[in-house]
């Protein structure tokens, strides 16, 4: 994981986004083999690294690195446009729940979202 966060490719692009070094806060592998298993409910990943982790602003960036071509059918990765800018929470029905206490129950209560046209 570290050579590939490394990789100019990868760190030159977050370098460029968040005009400074970045450096690796967390690392996972989300295998998602096709058109099998479930999908991610929609989340707010600075949600959880706020919470959770203490990160006390959105200065960060999140990579994938997709090994074949994503399209509609296939599990694209979906984004609310302008969320990079403004925090946009997961609002539950019972907001004193933490984060913490969500994805222990695994209750994820989300906003609903329609896919923006072409």
């Amino acid at each position: 994981m570290g050579k590939l966060a490394s990789d100019e490719r990868v760190a030159g692009a977050a370098r460029q986004i968040i005009g400074d070094d970045p450096y690796v806060h967390q690392s996972r592998i989300n295998y998602k083999p096709g058109f099998a298993g479930k999908g991610f409910n929609w989340h707010s990943d600075f949600e959880t690294w706020h919470a959770e982790d203490g990160m006390p602003a959105m200065h960060a960036v999140s990579a994938s690195l997709i090994l074949t071509d994503n399209h509609e059918f296939n599990g694209p990765l979906m984004l609310i446009p302008g969320s990079h800018k403004k925090f946009v929470p997961c609002l539950g029905k019972r907001r004193k729940i933490t984060t913490k206490a969500r994805l222990k129950r695994k209750k994820w209560v989300c906003l609903a979202l329609k896919r923006l046209p072409s």
